[in-house]
């Protein structure tokens, strides 16, 4: 009786890790400058989006904010495959003469209730 349990118990661990492993979407940043000058503009983000699921994530929509300046490019994809990773990128533009530190996000979600954040800290200098 104990065997059938513990085998039990370990069937429904498997369905629980597959289930849960089987969607996942992650950002990871290639080329971010830790700092760039007040009169830049525009400063360029590099980055890889990456679906390590066995499925396709449809419907992606991302998201941005900045406590400084804006985001004026963004990903538009809308869908990646299962196992791919796509090398991608966006633009910050901050007003000239700003000054402190800029924290802002880039988010994208899907269809299937997977997301991902790609936070991107810079210090503005003079």
């Amino acid at each position: 009786m104990k065997i059938k349990f513990i085998a039990l118990v370990f069937a429904l661990m498997s369905v629980f890790l597959i289930s849960f492993s089987s969607a996942a979407l992650v950002l990871e940043a290639t080329s971010v400058p830790s700092d760039v000058n007040h009169n830049q503009g525009n400063i360029q983000v590099l980055f890889t989006l990456e679906n390590t699921g066995t499925g396709s994530q449809t419907g992606l929509v991302w998201t941005k904010s900045s406590n400084i300046g804006e985001w004026t490019v963004v990903p538009s994809l809308t869908e990646i495959n299962a196992g791919a990773k796509l090398s991608l990128s966006g633009v910050l533009t901050i007003p000239k003469y700003s000054n402190g530190a800029i924290s802002a996000n880039i988010k994208v979600e899907s269809d299937e209730n997977q997301e991902s954040n790609l936070p991107v800290n810079i210090q503005i200098t003079e």
